[in-house]
């Protein structure tokens, strides 16, 4: 990916909004064929990942602590969800 991954995610939401930056959540888990699809395929993509430079990105693993809290925070109803 040509944009860069931040976590944890209180430190980025900390680091947005002292840089007035958007954040881009990214859920995802390991075994979502259409996650390696959207990696591959959209992620990879040079305008996309240009676009995606301007937003500080989080990663999440939906199985996760972490990253099962915050798609119940952002009513995320599976895998790949992209949550600006």
């Amino acid at each position: 990916m040509g944009f860069a991954l931040a976590n944890p995610v209180e430190q980025t939401i900390q680091k947005a909004v002292s840089e007035n930056k958007l954040i881009a959540f990214y859920f995802k888990s390991q075994f979502c064929p259409y996650c390696s699809q959207v990696e591959e395929f959209v992620f990879s993509d040079e305008e996309v990942s240009k676009k995606l430079r301007n937003f500080l990105f989080v990663e999440l693993d939906i199985r996760s602590e972490e990253g099962s809290k915050m798609a119940g925070r952002f009513d995320a109803p599976g895998t790949p969800t992209l949550v600006i």
